[in-house]
């Protein structure tokens, strides 16, 4: 906020909305909307690092129980799949590894047909026009 000459906020020194002209009224919007900006800046600073001190907390959690489950015999021993919590999730990322592998293998397939192509367009304007 922007303050005064003699330490006052501008928005301190305004008794009623009623005395301000309209240029006036957009002045302190601006001042209020700065405000709010800075008061949702804090905010949202302040959950952003909440959230990544709690994944924090669950990584080193889940960093323990794949040490634990190292230690154990086979037959206790849990698959890395086990540990997923959120199987749709994990489905999406399968199925968009599949669906790229996919594209990779069909444009690899192109990439053979046109050399293949290209292979045999040379040949037959080359080799098979050569005089034996």
């Amino acid at each position: 906020m922007v303050d005064s000459a003699d330490g006052t906020p501008e928005i301190a020194k305004i008794n009623t909305v009623q005395e301000l002209q309209y240029e006036e009224i957009k002045y302190v919007i601006k001042i209020i909307e700065e405000e709010i900006d800075r008061a949702n800046e804090d905010t949202k600073r302040k959950f952003k690092l909440e959230i990544m001190n709690e994944l924090a907390k669950i990584q080193n959690k889940l960093q323990e129980i794949l040490a634990e489950n190292e230690k154990v015999v086979d037959i206790e021993k849990l698959e890395r799949d086990e540990f997923v919590v959120d199987v749709e999730r994990q489905l999406e990322f399968i199925e968009l590894g599949e669906n790229t592998c996919n594209e990779i293998k069909q444009d690899a397939e192109k990439e053979t047909l046109k050399l293949q192509l290209l292979r045999e367009i040379v040949q037959k304007n080359t080799y098979d026009t050569m005089e034996v």
